[in-house]
């Protein structure tokens, strides 16, 4: 996932539940080091998202729910008590509509569901210009070990691989396709391609609904795939 993008402009609104599994793989290379209290803020680390995640027993549904309901009654926990506007401050709930259903979302401001010392470091492009060649203090930690992790750097395909994205997909942002083209840009057209990244400008669910009605009835289609097996 492309990490920089989500950061670069911190008064944007994210799915907080998102933030949490991007960072989980960081924090996997880092917990010897660092505390998951170096990276997210108190107040984020109280909603008990980190536990809900790691005890896999929720959906990603009812995790948003769940914050949902933080916002609206408030939350207390550890010790600390935060009102409704508090939780207001930090997620913004919106009712989001897709082909099948309507339902509130609770989406995590930037600037509030972490340090502002991870903030800073993050939302700094000059940061992103190359991966840190040793661990200097928590930040830089998490950015080797996002790295090492990447899903876009550091392998080369043996296997074509074709690409249909809606660029205004919030779970598997856009900027991922942008990171791995420009990684391997020698072998665009060779062994990757975009196949169209304009046939949608709905989110996630909706776009890939219309990925597989247009699947069945656009010959296009047919002949990509045709492209991936010669």
């Amino acid at each position: 996932m492309n990490t920089k993008a989500y950061f670069k402009n911190s008064t944007k609104a994210i799915a907080a539940f998102m933030f949490a599994m991007v960072l989980v793989t960081g924090f996997t290379a880092c917990s010897e080091d660092y505390r998951l209290e170096d990276f997210l803020s108190q107040q984020f680390l109280d909603t008990g998202i980190i536990d809900w995640i790691n005890s896999k027993a929720y959906s990603t549904d009812e995790i948003q729910q769940m914050l949902v309901e933080q916002v609206e009654n408030g939350l207390t926990a550890n010790g600390r008590t935060y009102t409704p506007e508090q939780m207001a401050e930090m997620f913004d709930v919106k009712t989001v509509s897709t082909s099948f259903s309507t339902s509130k979302e609770a989406w995590g401001k930037a600037e509030k569901l972490f340090t502002a010392q991870s903030n800073a470091y993050f939302a700094n492009a000059d940061n992103f210009k190359s991966v840190p060649a040793q661990s200097t203090d928590a930040c830089t930690a998490l950015h080797r070990a996002l790295a090492q992790n990447s899903i876009t750097t550091g392998w080369q395909p043996k296997h074509r691989i074709a690409f249909l994205h809606s660029k205004a997909d919030m779970v598997v942002p856009y900027s991922n396709y942008l990171s791995f083209r420009d990684a391997h840009a020698a072998d665009e057209g060779k062994l990757f391609k975009v196949w169209d990244d304009t046939f949608s400008t709905s989110d996630h669910v909706d776009g890939a609904f219309t990925f597989f009605v247009n699947m069945g009835l656009m010959h296009h289609l047919a002949q990509q795939f045709k492209w991936l097996t010669e």
